[in-house]
């Protein structure tokens, strides 16, 4: 991506994963986390999920992205059968460089787009995963009893288990639009959950 690096994963079985399992409160906080991925998803390939940490698909214990069948950037966060769950970008995604970026605190969650806020939504629930369960981060699919490969450069990823101030944002999505040559604030999406 702008002439740097990047890992190519292929959707049939390519994965990038930590190969000792961790508890989920070692790498995110509760309520207030910030994830960027610099990344290029291609379209019409299948599989959806290129970042995950979970110990149950259906419960306040996973964060991850994910791409909606219209090839939307989206955050999987909680339990789907909540209504707090899937905030999908407005933004269709499919074969351009891009920078994500997801913040979440105690009573929001936001998803953006080359710098610019793409879908928010206000919530109140936490990361929540079994305090003694240990699991694998994965990057490129979903954990191995539910691979769901997707194909994806990616070329960085940052993870910080705090909100990130509105100057630390800057600063941080200023360093990978440089770096990557990502034009910030031109996607065209704008619009909330």
């Amino acid at each position: 991506i702008d002439f740097q690096n990047y890992i190519s994963f292929d959707c049939i079985n390519d994965l990038l994963v930590r190969a000792n399992t961790f508890r989920g409160t070692t790498l995110f906080n509760a309520k207030d986390n910030t994830i960027f991925m610099v990344k290029k998803y291609y379209s019409g390939t299948g599989g959806t999920v290129d970042y995950k940490w979970e110990t149950d698909p259906n419960g306040p214990s996973r964060i991850g992205w994910e791409i909606n069948a219209d090839a939307n950037q989206r955050i999987d966060f909680d339990d789907p059968l909540s209504g707090g769950t899937l905030n999908n970008s407005t933004t269709t995604i499919a074969n351009k460089d891009v920078l994500a970026s997801y913040s979440s605190d105690a009573t929001s969650l936001t998803l953006g787009l080359n710098a610019n806020v793409d879908a928010s939504i206000t919530h109140s629930l936490t990361f929540a995963p079994a305090a003694a369960t240990k699991k694998p981060l994965n990057i490129g699919s979903n954990d191995l009893d539910n691979p769901l490969y997707t194909k994806v450069d990616i070329a960085e990823v940052m993870t910080y288990n705090k909100k990130l101030s509105s100057s630390e944002l800057l600063r941080v999505e200023s360093y990978l639009g440089i770096k990557y040559g990502i034009t910030l604030g031109n996607n065209q999406g704008g619009g909330s959950c």
